[in-house]
C-alpha cells in the first residue's frame, strides 16, 4: 500500500492534470520494464540505455509525438528523484532526426456538414443511451468541443437563457488553472440540428444526472458515469463507417475541426472561431481554417471562369 501524500508533494502533483500524470506513470512503467529486460539500470539511466530505448521506439513505429513522451517521462522521473538526466542532448538529438524520419503523420479527417446530416440520421433514438450519443455528436459538432469537454460536462454547468445555451467548461486542456471557459449556443428551433434544444431535452429526460453525457444507467435508477473520452472517438467512427466513410480517417476530434471547417466556409473570422473551440495558437486552427477558405478565394477557380467568360464571348 502506497504511504501518503504530504501536503507538499500533493500541490507539486496538481501541477499537472490527473491524464498527464498517469500518462507519465505509464510510460515510466514501460521504460522500466524495457530495462528490466535488457539487463539495463533505469534510474539513473545512462546515455547507452536511452540509445537503446530510442532504437526501441523507433522500432515500434510510434509516432514522433508518442516517443517524446516517452522521453519526457523518464526526463521527469529522473528529475523528480533529484538526478541530472545526463543523456538528455542525446534523446533530443534522436527526436529531431526521428521528426524528420519517422512515420508519417495521419491527420484525421473533418466531419463536413453534409456528413454530419447523414450521420445524424443514421443514428437512432429509440432509447436513452441512444439518445445521449445523439446529443453528444451534434453538440461536439455544434460547439466546437473538444471529447474529454464533451464527456465531462455536468448538467449543473449548463445554462439556458432566452438566446441558447450558455456552457461552463471549469477546466480544459488550455486552461489548467481553472479560470473556466463560456461557450454559448444559440437557439435554432426551426432547424432539426438545434443543439440547445437537443441539450434541454436531454437534461429534463434525467434530472437526477449530474452528467450530461452519461451511461445512461441513470434510467435503471443506478449510480451514473460519464461517458469516456474514448466512447466520444468510437461513437464518431462507427457511424462514420454506417454511413460509408472509412472510420479509420475520423476521429472524436473530428467534430471539432468539422466545426471549424464549417465556421471558415460561413465566414466566421479567426477570432470568433478561436473563442468557440479555445484555440490559444491561431496557426493550429488554420490547419482546418485556410483550406476551407481556399474554395473561396482558390485561384484554379479564379481561372476556370476567365475560361468560361472567354468562351462564351468567341461562341456566335
Amino acid at each position: 500500500m502506497k504511504p501518503p501524500l504530504s501536503d507538499f508533494e500533493t500541490v507539486v502533483q496538481a501541477a499537472r492534470s490527473a491524464s498527464t500524470v498517469s500518462t507519465y506513470a505509464r510510460a515510466w512503467r514501460q521504460f522500466s520494464v524495457f530495462c528490466e529486460e535488457q539487463g539495463f539500470c533505469a534510474l539513473p539511466a545512462d546515455q547507452e540505455t536511452v540509445q537503446e530505448f530510442c532504437l526501441h521506439l523507433k522500432a515500434r513505429r510510434l509516432r514522433p509525438a508518442s516517443a517524446e513522451l516517452y522521453l519526457r517521462a523518464v526526463a521527469e522521473r529522473h528529475h523528480r528523484e533529484g538526478l541530472a538526466f545526463e543523456p538528455g542532448a542525446l534523446a533530443k538529438s534522436f527526436l529531431a532526426g526521428y521528426r524528420r524520419m519517422g512515420p508519417e503523420r495521419r491527420t484525421r479527417r473533418p466531419l463536413l456538414v453534409e456528413d454530419l446530416a447523414k450521420i445524424l440520421a443514421a443514428m437512432p433514438a429509440g432509447t436513452l443511451a441512444q439518445r445521449v450519443r445523439k446529443a453528444l455528436v451534434l453538440t461536439g459538432f455544434v460547439g466546437g468541443f473538444r471529447r474529454s469537454e464533451l464527456s465531462e460536462l455536468r448538467t449543473e454547468h449548463v445554462e439556458f437563457l432566452p438566446r441558447g445555451a450558455r456552457l461552463l467548461l471549469p477546466q480544459s486542456k488550455t486552461d489548467q488553472e481553472r479560470d473556466g471557459r463560456l461557450i454559448q449556443i444559440p437557439w435554432s428551433l426551426k432547424s432539426p440540428y438545434c443543439a440547445a434544444k437537443s441539450l434541454q431535452d436531454l437534461i429534463a429526460e434525467k434530472p437526477s444526472c449530474r452528467w450530461v453525457f452519461c451511461r445512461a444507467a441513470c434510467a435503471r435508477s443506478l449510480p451514473c458515469e460519464h461517458l469516456s473520452a474514448r466512447t466520444v472517438a468510437r461513437t464518431v467512427k462507427h457511424y462514420a463507417q454506417v454511413i460509408g466513410l472509412n472510420p479509420a480517417d475520423f476521429s472524436a476530434h473530428s467534430l471539432r475541426s468539422g466545426f471549424a471547417t464549417a465556421a471558415a466556409e460561413a465566414g466566421a473570422t479567426d477570432r470568433e472561431i478561436a473563442d468557440q473551440t479555445g484555440h490559444r495558437d491561431l496557426a493550429q486552427l488554420s490547419v482546418y481554417v485556410w483550406p476551407a477558405r481556399n474554395w473561396a478565394t482558390n485561384a484554379s477557380a479564379k481561372v476556370l471562369e476567365n475560361l468560361t467568360f472567354s468562351r462564351d464571348c468567341k461562341e456566335p
